[in-house]
């Protein structure tokens, strides 16, 4: 089994400290999916424009 590393932004430096900034800002705290999707940063700007774009579809807030 792969042991992934739990990023924080004080462990990570560049673009991941960023996004992880980016997302202690936004939600309060970083939650777990994204300090692991961590290590691979290209993997949380996917998850997060995905976020953005069904944000603006008529999905309640449940159904998101």
């Amino acid at each position: 089994m792969i042991d992934f590393t739990f990023h924080t932004p004080e462990n990570t430096t560049g673009h991941t400290k960023e996004l992880l900034e980016g997302i202690r800002k936004g939600y309060g705290f970083i939650p777990n999916l994204f300090a692991y999707m961590a290590e691979a940063p290209t993997t949380v700007e996917a998850y997060l424009a995905l976020n953005d774009l069904v944000s603006k579809t008529s999905l309640t807030p449940a159904q998101q």
